[in-house]
């Protein structure tokens, strides 16, 4: 001990405090008031560790340089912070409640920190309303790291590793995963077991409003489960709009949790998220009577009949008479999203020449695979649906077979999956006018690529508004 002299402090606490502590409903909920407290403090690591004998919790985060300030309770100092000073974080704590949930964890509490330069333990006397602090003379004789530790003892509820990784995953993947902190998220580990949450795959979004940002990240379902965050933690789950289910979170940093963080305190601002949130979702979210997010084939069924329309008012080609050729020189034209594939060799090219008219029928059945059957086009082009990988481009054309094949691994069809039919549509029309320049090209004189796919897009828009 520096000094071999401890100092001791006054815990200030409102009378009303215990008693608002003690509407946490579950001792999980607890553990997660520490883990709120590490990310405050701009902890990039949280270990949790869970015996028959303490809880503990320890943090990779700044340290306690002011005990005064740690112990005291509802001084109101963490709600005058915008942001934490290493991450930029928003801070979760408002009050200093967190530390109190001990008292549903166990019979008391010690505290182990260390700062830059400094290290100290600490234990609090609540009968007495203070404070004791033991300076330690060699700073690395306890943590071996910048941080906190806090020790729950004489356990009265058992949190189990079993119950706290689920717990940690559906109440804090917000901490986690980079939605509350872009660029600074959190480890989180419990008895050595890394906890990862699975990430979401919607698409995200930004709703201004004049109290501030809320950001989302939303995908259709056929059951609604959405979350509403508070600077990453879950705080309840919401359903404004029953007609149009979809799976995801709301995550806002404006508004104001309950003491139990088990909902919103009235207030202008919750008056205005709830109206906000449930607009969004009724003009990005399909209805239950309305198309499947996902079906695609569809989609592209209902753009086929239009592009055969528009090939045809075009003059473009002649209806069932495209022709089959072999001589396409081996090109790629290399365009964001699209690759043209010609698979004829000199050998082949020199060999097409004896080719009898049944030899030269299209060999798209030696591409394909899977059992589904393609869709073909007045003209012959036929459209499929594979599983290419993530690295191949989100539509590949085959000028000889006259196939163009839409990636379901591409994150730009994902992506156009999970939109509303209109949306998808107008996406995925974009997509096959590429496809298809690179197999009329070998046929017909088509203008640029830039001015083929700017007259068929055009053209295709004014279909679907008519």
């Amino acid at each position: 001990m520096a000094n071999n002299q401890p100092y001791k402090g006054k815990i200030v606490i409102n009378s009303s405090i215990i008693q608002e502590v003690s509407k946490y409903p579950k001792a999980l909920d607890a553990v997660r008031e520490y883990i709120c407290n590490g990310w405050d403090a701009d902890a990039d690591r949280i270990e949790i560790t869970i015996t028959s004998e303490f809880l503990r919790i320890e943090d990779w985060g700044s340290g306690i340089s002011n005990f005064e300030l740690f112990w005291g309770v509802a001084d109101q100092h963490k709600s005058e912070i915008e942001h934490t000073p290493k991450f930029k974080r928003n801070p979760i704590g408002r009050k200093g409640l967190g530390k109190l949930s001990f008292f549903m964890l166990g019979e008391n509490m010690d505290v182990e920190t260390r700062t830059g330069h400094t290290a100290a333990y600490s234990v609090a006397n609540f009968a007495n309303d203070d404070f004791e602090v033991y300076p330690r003379e060699n700073i690395d004789e306890v943590l071996s790291h910048r941080g906190t530790q806090i020790t729950i003892r004489g356990l009265k509820n058992l949190v189990t590793k079993e119950e706290l990784i689920p717990y940690i995953k559906e109440n804090l993947y917000g901490l986690i995963l980079p939605i509350a902190s872009k660029d600074h998220p959190v480890k989180i580990f419990v008895n050595g077991e890394k906890v990862n949450p699975a990430p979401f795959s919607g698409t995200l979004g930004i709703i201004s409003t004049l109290h501030g940002d809320i950001i989302c990240n939303l995908i259709p379902s056929k059951t609604a489960k959405i979350d509403a965050l508070f600077r990453g933690v879950k705080v309840r789950e919401v359903n404004p709009a029953p007609t149009h289910p979809a799976k995801g979170y709301f995550n806002v940093n404006w508004l104001i949790p309950t003491l139990d963080r088990s909902n919103f305190t009235e207030s202008q601002e919750s008056r205005t998220f709830f109206p906000m949130i449930k607009k969004y979702i009724l003009q990005n979210i399909p209805a239950k009577n309305e198309d499947s997010p996902k079906d695609l084939k569809k989609s592209v069924s209902d753009l086929m009949k239009m592009f055969e329309q528009i090939l045809k008012d075009r003059e473009i080609m002649p209806e069932n008479i495209m022709p089959v050729t072999k001589t396409s020189k081996p090109t790629d034209l290399k365009m964001e999203g699209i690759v043209a594939r010609d698979n004829s060799s000199e050998h082949e090219e020199s060999k097409e020449k004896h080719d009898s008219k049944e030899e030269r029928k299209p060999r798209h059945n030696k591409i394909l695979k899977g059992s589904e059957k393609p869709l073909r086009s007045a003209y012959g082009i036929i459209y499929d649906f594979e599983k290419l990988g993530k690295d191949k481009p989100a539509i590949v054309a085959y000028k000889e077979e006259k196939l163009i094949i839409i990636n379901l691994d591409h994150d730009k069809v994902k992506n156009l999956n999970k939109m509303r039919p209109i949306q998808r549509n107008i996406g995925l029309g974009q997509l096959i006018s590429r496809g298809h320049f690179h197999i009329l090209e070998s046929f017909v004189n088509l203008n640029m690529y830039e001015e083929y796919l700017d007259e068929m897009d055009s053209a295709l828009f004014t279909k679907m508004i008519s």
